[in-house]
């Protein structure tokens, strides 16, 4: 197979964005992973009886299930987004070729 002169192998490459957006992203699903790890262990504390600065001395199941709800979905989102980040990042300098191409012929 004959290769031309005009052949440019950084056309193969996708143009993603800089890796210090997902760098910024991952740092922020990791503080709202952490913002999700603090009030479930506030919700736990409130719940065992310990005074928390979210509630009053006596907090009602109510109160403490809207805060182990937005704790729980705090910390999921904040995983998710985290590895949405780190796959974009670990992927930006890949080929792309499809992927029957990149199979192994036997």
């Amino acid at each position: 197979m004959k290769l031309s002169g005009q052949f440019n192998a950084r056309s193969l490459r996708d143009q993603r964005p800089p890796v210090w957006r997902w760098r910024l992203l991952a740092a922020i699903g990791a503080l709202l992973s952490a913002t999700g790890v603090l009030l479930l262990l506030a919700t736990l504390a409130g719940l065992l009886g310990q005074a928390t600065p979210f509630s009053s001395a006596s907090p009602s199941a109510a109160v403490s299930a809207l805060l182990g709800l937005a704790a729980v979905s705090a910390l999921t989102g904040g995983v998710r987004l985290w590895r949405v980040a780190r796959r974009h990042r670990r992927r930006s300098g890949q080929l792309s070729f499809a992927r029957h191409l990149l199979k192994r012929q036997p």
